[in-house]
């Protein structure tokens, strides 16, 4: 892995974060997360997968996919204060509202 996948690859692990932090009751699809994050499914699936063997996500299968949730909101919010990455965070966002995305991946225009 280059250095420049191993950033995008955080990036994206950000960004899902940051959506599960805005909808903890959320549960998704890598699909789903992907659509709504306007990234790759397999980025997608990937990054998920990261975050469950972190503990920070929890997975169940319904059969044909695996389905995505939020295992611990107050975990993210300690991970944020750790890594210092909140601004970053908010910054993104509002950067994407400024674009014209709302912030569950949605286009407002």
């Amino acid at each position: 892995m280059t250095q420049p996948e191993s950033i995008q690859e955080a990036l994206i692990r950000i960004e899902i974060l940051a959506f599960f932090q805005a909808n903890p009751h959320t549960r998704d699809t890598a699909y789903g997360l992907a659509s709504r994050l306007h990234r790759s499914p397999q980025g997608i699936q990937k990054a998920c997968d990261t975050l469950v063997n972190l503990g920070i996500l929890q997975t169940n299968n319904n059969g044909k996919n695996q389905i995505y949730r939020l295992k611990n909101g107050e975990y993210i919010i300690e991970f944020y204060k750790k890594n210092k990455t909140i601004d970053l965070v908010l910054n993104m966002e509002n950067s994407r509202a400024q674009k014209g995305f709302d912030t569950t991946g949605g286009n407002l225009s």
